[in-house]
């Protein structure tokens, strides 16, 4: 019979447990934000064009959270291959993201909206954030292609 520590060491792959729980919880989340954003937008929707462009951003939302998994976990992979001077664009990419979300969802609580409005605004604060981090996380994935 195998002890605890013995089955705790055993692994499937040789990528770090870390790059795999990463790339599980962004797949989970990508999945998990459909029902929720369709769920909040339909409660708050002010009319159909809510509903359809609120469904769009939800959709967008959660392909960057399942792209978003995809290429961090290949970044983590290729970590040895690049030098990190040329990984900046990556680097900045992190407080560009939170930035972007931070100013967002800050200028969402200065105007006087609508629930739905509120909804939208926070779905497309969210994709904006996520996009500037992929882009700048796919940027090393095409340097590490190149180079």
């Amino acid at each position: 019979m195998k002890t605890w520590r013995g089955l705790l060491e055993f692994r499937f792959t040789d990528q770090s447990f870390d790059a795999r729980l990463g790339q599980l919880a962004c797949y989970l989340a990508g999945i998990a934000i459909i029902p929720l954003g369709l769920m909040a937008i339909t409660r708050h929707a002010g009319s159909r064009a809510d509903v359809l462009l609120g469904a769009g951003l939800t959709c967008l939302l959660s392909l960057l959270c399942l792209l978003l998994g995809t290429v961090s976990h290949r970044n983590i992979v290729l970590q040895g291959k690049l030098a990190w001077r040329a990984r900046w664009p990556e680097f900045a990419s992190y407080p560009a993201c939170v930035g972007t979300l931070v100013v967002g969802v800050g200028l969402l609580s200065n105007h006087g909206m609508s629930p739905s409005q509120v909804t939208l605004g926070l779905l497309v604060a969210g994709s904006l954030s996520l996009c500037v981090l992929v882009f700048g996380m796919t940027t090393t994935l095409v340097r590490s292609q190149n180079g």
